[in-house]
């Protein structure tokens, strides 16, 4: 079996060719081709076939994909082809041969004509065949991100074949094969190489006038289309041919061996350096920023500027082995030699290395003597600059404090390329230099295991997949961290990786397992270095930041937590940001990483009181709950107070007056408002407990949260009870009733409202009676019980009346008309519903004036006024949609496509049942099936 990528994805088998199926059967293939072999994380391939915003459903749709892929291999096992998509852990494996993916025969192909021993007929015969393999534009047909970056890239590799095809067969003394092949390729092509080739090919067939006439139409086309002039060996090449001076190489141009000493024109020595370390023997991972190095090489950079790469991340992340790794990749393609510093930013045994330091040693490593180098730094940085000026080199400046110790070692040429590592962003080089950065992260458990399996082999992580799982998820990813763990197992060969991931277990979330007994393998040490280049506000925010519970936190809640103005908070963790102790997933939300919190929680355990950590706890807890408070009055009109207090001083709520910019508040915050309420709840802060989660409560009901609902009304009882307060515990049973109903759980229901009845009742609290009687006519009316419930409504109407409650009277009288119109009596519904929506009005009551309006339209409905009806129920559904109440937008819809079928408007009708399925499925709501039987029952529209 084959499976073929340099064209329209194929695969063959046994003389016939199977069809993959769709465009993204198509992608997946070769998003599995392309690393036939080796684990594709399902992230990763997620993001290969849909990009970077996949449906919400991708795993699923995955799954679908990976089916039908699995059955076309199949087909292919009966022709013989034996390839098998294999699952594991974390991802897929296509477990093919690298030569059944014509992508890497090609590879091989090239690699194997790379062999110095081969003479140039040989050379030029294997990249023949390697590039008859191409069938067209790569992937052909297919689309999205992935398939362009890749063909692309493909397509790059396979011009750079071209010419070095090419540039054989000159050697074999073949120029007119060149020709006959390269004429067509290169009417249109930007490639300079590519034209290089060709014009030399028409110089040793003697037709000098049609290579001239190749440099005319490049030089024509970068002009119309980059607008840059041809670069400086063409312009060279067409020079020599009007001088006659060209003759046709004999031999393929060789590399210059890097440690072999030449000769310069004053007859001096000079060496070509090769300053880079050693690189590491288990290097894994970083695709993504490879590929972005890689093309840095191939793209011609404009003339007079110099290519600038940077590696940026966090301390332990692997930067400079990303760096040392890439350079030795691309060593050749510098031959003039490579530049290296450390330039210990960020070393905390030493002191950042000057600029003029740096420069020194660069120029002693180009073997410019002593008497010529000047005394002053601007000297010697222009006699580093005209060193390299008609140079290709590449210079590693490693572990960079700022831009400002960088900028004095860039050299001038556009020939060199300069690859910076650093802790800091670098934004001053992206922004003044261009520089091309690569932001790296934590690892993917797939690389993260890699790394293990590469220093403790695949048989000893097979032995022991569980605690290989465990050591993964505690080292988050970072790279230091596991080459630190890895290295103890190394060190202990009679360990198991069992015991080791129970002693990282029972650390908890310090740093200790992680000190190697090096100070470069020592990741405390190793952060705290990032952490002593702080301003004092940066580091005061960071350590209390440790306060914070998490899953991440926005600029107003820090400001909050350090007692500082928002302006002077986003300084601090802009600052943070920078020396990369924090991230920024999206826009002004910012996380630890788990071993940097764990920095932070022993930094601010060890510098700050407990005073002083109890004071910025009760301003965080504020922040949420007076902010979740004013979201919650924008959204529903509703804030309960429970006597939290006075707000703590320091502590500086949001506030909200849009219902949008509060529902998006509750959406971005209520994990975090979740966490909080834990923070509460082990801080001794139990009214905190009651209030954050009544506010949080309502939000994640009407979002269909209903489990996390129950947990914080579970939380509100305990807290309830060890406050010992009645009241508190009364409207705690009611909470866990209105969260059990939510669950469809109506007998547990039913019992804590029975209960909280009682309860209010012996307060003599006759608010809380008549808000918990709606509760049971509610859940009456649900049970098919519809005179119950309407006992219980007018009751809770009598108790608001006499309580004066005249916005609750307006709203029970609602819940009146809707029992009314259950029980067929819609005129008395009608007016109910009207008194109702009256009274609403005049108290902004926008929710339940969205309930009302839609009973209303319900009665029009039975009335037969379908217009009316239809104009209720839109109001409904805009007031809904206002409010952020997706099963609320469901019903109305639901109702609505009713009325429409009734007027009659099939597809109006469809319409309407269609966005009301798509809620109701995506909240796995029961009612969902006979919104469906809805559709399949009604007829489709005719067209016209």
């Amino acid at each position: 079996m084959e499976v073929r990528l340099l064209g329209p994805v194929e695969v063959h088998s046994a003389g016939r060719v199977l069809d993959p199926g769709r465009p993204q059967q198509s992608v997946l293939l070769a998003a599995l081709s392309v690393d036939a072999g080796r684990l594709v994380p399902v992230d990763a391939l997620v993001d290969r076939v849909w990009g970077d915003v996949p449906p919400e459903r991708a795993q699923r749709m995955l799954h679908t994909l990976i089916t039908r892929a699995r059955s076309l291999l199949r087909q292919a096992d009966d022709d013989g082809g034996a390839v098998r998509l294999v699952r594991r852990a974390n991802g897929y494996l296509l477990d093919a041969a690298p030569e059944q993916v014509d992508l890497h025969r090609f590879r091989q192909m090239v690699g194997r004509a790379g062999n110095a021993d081969l003479s140039a007929e040989q050379r030029a015969a294997l990249l023949r065949d390697a590039l008859a393999l191409w069938r067209g534009e790569p992937l052909a047909g297919l689309a999205g991100p992935w398939v362009d970056r890749s063909r692309l890239a493909w397509e790059q590799q396979r011009s750079a074949v071209v010419v070095a095809w090419a540039t054989a067969e000159l050697a074999a003394g073949n120029p007119a094969a060149v020709v006959d092949s390269l004429v067509e390729e290169a009417r249109g092509s930007l490639v300079e190489p590519l034209t290089v080739v060709l014009m030399r090919a028409f110089v040793a067939l003697g037709r000098n006038p049609e290579a001239l006439t190749c440099y005319t139409n490049i030089r024509e086309r970068l002009a119309d289309e980059l607008g840059v002039d041809p670069g400086p060996e063409l312009q060279a090449l067409h020079g020599a041919i009007l001088r006659g001076e060209l003759r046709p190489p004999t031999v393929p141009p060789t590399v210059p061996d890097a440690a072999a000493p030449t000769v310069d024109s004053a007859d001096h020595p000079v060496r070509t350096p090769a300053q880079l370390p050693a690189a590491t023997a288990v290097f894994v991972g970083r695709a993504e920023q490879l590929g972005r190095l890689d093309k840095l090489v191939s793209a011609r950079p404009v003339a007079g500027t110099v290519t600038v790469a940077a590696i940026v991340g966090a301390a332990g992340m692997g930067k400079t082995a990303l760096a040392v790794h890439w350079a030795h990749r691309v060593r050749d393609q510098f031959p003039d030699g490579q530049l290296f510093v450390n330039l210990r930013g960020f070393d905390p045994a030493g002191s950042p290395v000057l600029p003029a330091e740096a420069i020194r040693g660069f120029l002693d490593a180009l073997r410019v003597p002593p008497s010529s180098i000047p005394t002053g730094l601007d000297g010697q940085i222009g006699v580093y600059r005209s060193e390299l000026a008609d140079r290709r080199v590449l210079i590693l400046l490693d572990n960079a404090r700022d831009t400002e110790q960088v900028l004095p070692l860039l050299p001038g040429a556009s020939g060199c390329l300069v690859l910076v590592t650093s802790r800091s962003r670098l934004i001053g080089l992206v922004t003044e230099h261009a520089a091309h950065p690569a932001a790296l992260g934590p690892l993917p458990a797939a690389e993260a295991e890699l790394v293990l399996e590469r220093r403790l082999g695949a048989d000893r992580l097979a032995a022991e997949p569980r605690a290989v799982d465990e050591i993964i998820d505690r080292c988050g990813g970072l790279p230091l961290a596991l080459t630190i763990i890895a290295a103890r197992i190394v060190s202990e060969p009679t360990s198991s990786l069992a015991a080791v991931a129970r002693e990282l277990r029972g650390s908890g979330p310090g740093l200790d397992p992680f000190d190697g007994g090096e100070r470069t393998a020592d990741l405390r040490a190793v952060l705290s270095s990032s952490y002593d280049t702080l301003t004092a506000a940066a580091a005061r925010l960071f350590r209390l930041l440790a306060l914070h519970p998490g899953p991440d936190i926005g600029a107003p809640a820090a400001a909050s937590l350090a007692g500082v103005p928002v302006r002077e908070a986003g300084l601090a963790l802009a600052e943070l940001t920078r020396a990369h102790l924090i991230d920024q997933p999206t826009p002004g939300r910012f996380r630890f990483h788990d071993l940097i919190r764990a920095l932070a929680t022993e930094l601010v355990a060890g510098r700050d009181s407990p005073e002083q950590q109890n004071a910025a706890t009760h301003r965080l807890l504020d922040h949420y709950l007076h902010t979740a408070g004013s979201a919650a009055e924008a959204l529903w009109e509703m804030h309960d107070t429970v006597g939290v207090g006075a707000m703590a001083e320091g502590a500086a709520p949001e506030q909200f007056a849009d219902p949008d910019r509060a529902r998006e508040w509750f959406i971005a915050e209520h994990p975090v408002v979740l966490r909080a309420i834990t923070l509460a709840e082990n801080a001794g802060f139990d009214h905190h407990v009651c209030q954050l989660s009544w506010t949080v409560a309502r939000f994640l009901e009407r979002r269909g949260l209903g489990h996390q609902a129950m947990t914080v009304q579970h939380a509100v009882l305990a807290a309830a009870h060890r406050l010992a307060d009645p009241a508190l515990i009364a409207r705690a049973h009611r909470g866990l009733g209105v969260a059990s109903a939510y669950l469809g759980d109506l007998p547990q229901a039913r019992t804590h409202w029975q209960h909280a009845v009682e309860l209010f009742a012996d307060l003599d609290d006759p608010v809380g009676q008549a808000h918990t009687h709606n509760n049971l006519a509610w859940l009456c009316s649900n049970l098919d019980q519809p005179r119950e419930s309407m006992a219980h409504k007018r009751h809770a109407l009598d108790l608001f009346r006499a309580a004066g409650e005249q916005a609750e009277v307006a709203g029970t009288l609602g819940s009146i008309g809707w029992s009314h119109y259950t029980l067929g009596d819609y005129q008395q519904a009608l007016v109910h519903c009207e008194e109702a929506l009256d009274l609403l009005k005049q108290f902004g009551k926008r929710h339940e004036q969205a309930t009302v309006t839609h009973t209303l339209g319900l009665v029009q409905h039975r009335l037969r006024n379908y217009r009316e009806a239809r104009r209720s129920f839109e109001l409904a559904l805009s007031l809904f949609r206002q409010l952020g109440d997706r099963m609320g937008e469901a019903e109305t819809l639901a109702s609505l496509g009713d009325t429409w079928l009734a007027e009659p408007d099939v597809e109006q009708a469809r319409a309407a049942w269609s966005a009301a399925l798509a809620i109701l499925d995506e909240f796995g709501h029961p009612d969902a099936n006979e919104v469906r039987a809805k559709l399949t029952a009604s007829p489709l529209p005719r067209d016209g």
